[in-house]
């Protein structure tokens, strides 16, 4: 049924957005942790809240960034009233947005998000 399709839809863009943004911001977490701990130079102890708050905010503020353009398709997908989206897939509606807007559509919104994901993750 065309509901079901548009669920399975809207699923499949929501999970290429929030896997890899989970990814990236442990990925970034743990990174820069792990670079600090190893560098010598660097005096700074990553132990602490408010370091731990500080390195969760950097790799939420990145994962949100570089997750945009899926989240883009996601609201696209989900604010469809009109059913233009349908038969459509993921690939395909980016393709979509690109013709009409450049690759820059897809960053619509993105101040927004890393405002609102940075504090977020880092708490």
């Amino acid at each position: 049924s065309k509901r079901r399709d548009s669920v399975v839809f809207a699923w499949t863009s929501s999970l290429f957005r929030d896997v890899p943004m989970g990814a990236i911001q442990i990925a970034i977490f743990e990174g820069v942790k792990s670079f600090i701990l190893q560098s010598p130079d660097i005096v700074f102890d990553v132990n602490t809240l408010q370091s731990e708050a500080l390195l969760g905010g950097l790799g939420g503020l990145i994962g949100a960034y570089l997750t945009t353009p899926t989240d883009v398709l996601t609201t696209r997908i989900i604010t469809d009233e009109s059913g233009e989206l349908e038969g459509m897939n993921v690939l395909s509606l980016g393709r979509q947005v690109i013709a009409d807007g450049g690759v820059e559509a897809l960053f619509e919104g993105s101040t927004e998000r890393t405002l609102y994901w940075t504090p977020a993750i880092g708490i």
